[in-house]
This record gives structure tokens, sequence and C-alpha cells, in this order.
């Protein structure tokens, strides 16, 4: 039997007919009535205990991973409402999909990918091809977490995934494993057999200001910038009512840290850095990874040509890799700040991902989601990124 998938969406608010009607519309595409594995990605506005059961049921408890979005992607393109969801259905004797679930990202990120990275060394899993991991966007500390996995199981498989987020409220995110709906956690998804994977990351940001120097950090925390409070300074092109809503003013500016040398030839001049929340009392600022006392960075601010222009690229990059090959599926995993909050409308928001949906083909199954970062190998390393898209093709 060939590999087969199917991908289908709902904007219904109800969560039950929402996830009978993307169950359906995926297993109908699939041509297929059972599955082996399921990709579940959803809005917060859903009781997301009601959406999961209900897929659960319908597809008569196959292995499921997944997690909460700004915003779902499919083949008809974003949706960024409060009520959406996207269900990927997979059939393969080909392609085998091992989930992995790791907790207390807040308390040890380091720990948590080092449980998964036990799970699967256990496994003995032949012919990997690729790590999907899909953590809680407010809480993981990526740096611990590539740290915990790669020292158990190497750095041979590729890390590929996006973290989860919330629709903007940067309160609290949700993480799918089977029958259960977590936060502070991470799903993971192990894809091995006769497949191979490309991947494409680009971002559209652009340096503003003179290079600053973080002056105090602590793990993922920036407390000063040039010896000033951290948030004063990365919202000072702002007004000053701009820079109190934190949501927004992070959808526009980030953190650029200069690549490391052994990249710099195939990638830009510099890595973003969103920041995931702010002590309001300290103007602190956490983000998803680390960058030390002493490190050099760059004010960004993302730019909407260039980042159709680029996602553009990286889909034509791949598309020459594949030498002609078609795709079985595609996972996309695209940052919240590069959709509506920066182009103004949903409508508008479609052009990056209709620039790599043409690119690649229209017809292929594509599902992924609008994340608070996101995480793609970079000439064989893993990295967290942000601001950016990732395109995970199986083929």
């Amino acid at each position: 039997m060939s590999t087969k998938v199917g991908v289908g969406s709902s904007k219904e608010p109800d969560p039950k007919k929402a996830a009978s009607e993307a169950v359906k519309m995926a297993f109908e595409k699939a041509g297929i009535d059972k599955c082996d594995f399921v990709f579940l990605f959803a809005t917060i506005g859903y009781e997301q205990e009601e959406v999961l059961k209900e897929v659960r049921m319908l597809t008569n408890g196959a292995p499921l991973s997944g997690c909460s979005g700004e915003g779902v992607i499919t083949q008809d393109g974003p949706n960024e409402k409060l009520y959406g969801l996207s269900v990927m259905v997979l059939a393969s004797k080909e392609i085998k999909f091992s989930n992995y679930l790791g907790r207390n990202l807040k308390e040890s990120s380091g720990s948590a990918g080092e449980s998964i990275g036990k799970e699967i060394k256990k496994g003995n899993i032949k012919n990997t091809v690729a790590l999907i991991l899909l953590p809680d966007g407010l809480t993981c500390n990526m740096k611990q977490v590539f740290a915990g996995l790669e020292g158990v199981i190497g750095t041979d498989i590729p890390f590929i995934g996006g973290t989860s987020g919330d629709n903007w409220k940067f309160t609290k995110t949700y993480q799918y494993h089977n029958d259960e709906v977590l936060t502070d956690a991470m799903s993971a998804v192990l894809i091995s057999g006769n497949a191979k994977v490309e991947v494409g990351v680009s971002h559209g940001c652009i340096p503003i200001g003179l290079e600053k120097e973080i002056t105090k950090a602590e793990g993922n925390r920036i407390y000063e910038i040039d010896n000033k409070p951290a948030y004063e300074v990365l919202t000072e092109y702002l007004a000053p009512g701009e820079a109190k809503d934190f949501g927004k003013a992070m959808a526009y500016f980030a953190i650029g840290e200069p690549v490391p040398e052994e990249i710099s030839d195939v990638y830009d001049k510099y890595m973003v850095r969103a920041c995931m929340s702010r002590d309001e009392k300290d103007s602190s600022v956490t983000i998803p990874t680390e960058m030390p006392t002493g490190t050099k960075m760059q004010l960004m601010r993302r730019d909407a040509e260039s980042l159709i222009k680029r996602a553009k690229e990286a889909a034509e990059q791949i598309k020459q890799k594949l030498g002609g090959k078609k795709p079985k599926f595609v996972l996309h995993f695209d940052c919240a700040g590069r959709g509506k909050i920066l182009f103004g409308s949903e409508e508008k928001a479609k052009k990056p991902v209709d620039a790599m949906q043409e690119t690649l083909g229209k017809d292929i199954p594509w599902a992924g989601l609008f994340t608070f970062g996101e995480i793609s190998p970079v000439k064989n390393k893993n990295y967290l990124h942000n601001y950016t898209a990732v395109l995970c093709v199986i083929y």
C-alpha cells in the first residue's frame, strides 16, 4: 500500500462539529476509512479536551500528536480566527510515526528532552527521517531541549517543528498526545521508514538602529541591554501607547543574534529571537532559548515584501532538491508574527503561504500552524528560529 495522506479543516465554533467536519474531509481526501497516525492543530477558542476527544473517537484511537497555535494552515491557506482546526490523517506501510511526550518544560526543559531521547533510544528505530517537536511556546528553553535530546540520541536526526501558541494571549498554550491535553509539555513525533526529508527556513526581518549588547541575562531571561532595562530598549522605536501592549509590540520587533560563523554562508546575518513574556516590575523579557550576558545583538523589524520573496525562494530551493519527486505531505510551521498582524488582514496574510504552495504544489497534503517559535536544522545543526517559516517536506 502506498502512503495515503489527507488534510481536513474547519472553522465551526462547535468543537464536535469542527472535529467531525475536519476528520471527514481528511479521510475523504486521503481515500481511506482508517489511519495509522493523526496530526491535530487547533486554535484556543475551542474547549481543547472536547476537540481532542472527538478527533480520537472519529479516528478510532490512532496515535495522535499536535498542539495549539495562533492559527492553522492547510492547502486552503491560513485561518487565524479564534475557531480553527486542521487534522492530517496518515496511513502507510512505508513510513512509520512514533510519538512521545516530555513534561515540565519550565522546571527543566533539558530533562524533558532527555526523557524523550531515552524513549527513542529504547525503541531502537531504524531508518529515522526526522523528529517533529511541538513544545509549549511559553515555557520551553530550546537550548536545553536540544542539549537533552542530543545528549542521548546524538545529532544525526534533524529536529523540525514549532512551539505552540494561543492567539496572542501569551497566557497558556496546549500540547496534544494521544488522549491527553497538556500544557508546559512537548509532543514529539519520530518519522522513520522509506522516506526522505527536505527542510526550508526563511525569515523576512531587517535590522534597525545600531548593534547593542546584552549586559545582564540569566538562563533564558534578559534583564538589561546596554545597561538599560531590556523591554525599554526593545520598544524605543514605538510610541509610548504602543509599548504598553506587549503582544502587539513584540509582533513588530525582535532581537537579532549574529549567526554562528559555520552557517553564515547559507543564512542571513542574524538569527531572530522573539520575546515571549515580560516582567513589568523589572522590564526583563523571556526568550525561548538563551542569549548570555555579553552577546551582541541587533534590534530587528519585519518587512512584508522581503518575507514573501524569501518564502518563495525557500520553496524553490526545496523543489530543486526534490528533483521532480512529488512530496507525500508537508508540515508547515510559520511564525504568528508573519500573519494578519503584519499584513493587516487574513487575505493579505495568504500571500507568503500562497507563494510557497504554488511553488511546491497546491494539491499536496499540507498542514501546519502559526507558532511562537520555529525549529529546523541549518547545515545539519538544529536551531530554534523566530519570525520564520519552516517547511518540512516528506517524500
